[in-house]
């Protein structure tokens, strides 16, 4: 008898049945690169959303920010007006400022400006609205005298205005 011979099959373990069969399903296989276009347009339109979201918060930051910045500088005015009253009173003399532009050099030691002592007056304007025009009002020292109802003796006492700034042009 004669013995037939089958064909050898393919076992799992042959490699190169492996590599065939790999090559032909990559041929067969769309390969995906990259995004599509609608996946861009997408992150595009998440990313636009957000920032409509995020600007005028950012805007309303800003702006308070720049008022805090005149409210501290009014208030530091306001204090060396008051160091000037404490000053004046300490030495007896009792001078009045009226203007405060024409006396600045009266309070200016009692400043400090982005870090600089004795400031100027057209520093400080420079300082407070970031390039934009400061209106500058008010800050006057008045000395004014009164008597007690049963005490004869004029007492004297000073009145300080604030100061009041507005900033236009930024």
């Amino acid at each position: 008898m004669k013995s037939l011979s089958l064909p050898r099959l393919n076992t799992v373990g042959n490699t190169k049945n492996k590599k065939e069969n790999s090559m032909k399903h990559t041929l067969y296989k769309k390969v995906k690169r990259g995004f599509t276009l609608i996946e861009m347009l997408i992150v595009v339109g998440i990313i636009g959303i957000l920032v409509a979201l995020a600007v005028p918060a950012l805007s309303t930051a800003m702006s308070d920010a720049r008022q805090a910045k005149v409210n501290a500088y009014i208030s530091q005015i306001n204090t060396a007006l008051n160091r000037y009253v404490i000053d004046q009173e300490v030495k007896n003399q009792k001078n009045e400022i009226t203007n405060l532009e024409t006396s600045w050099s009266s309070i200016q030691k009692y400043l400090v400006i982005n870090g600089k002592t004795n400031p100027s007056y057209d520093e400080l304007k420079a300082a407070v609205c970031n390039g934009g025009t400061a209106n500058i009002t008010g800050g006057k020292v008045e000395w004014k005298t009164t008597t007690g109802e049963g005490d004869p003796t004029p007492t004297e006492y000073a009145t300080v205005t604030g100061v009041t700034i507005t900033c236009s042009g930024n």
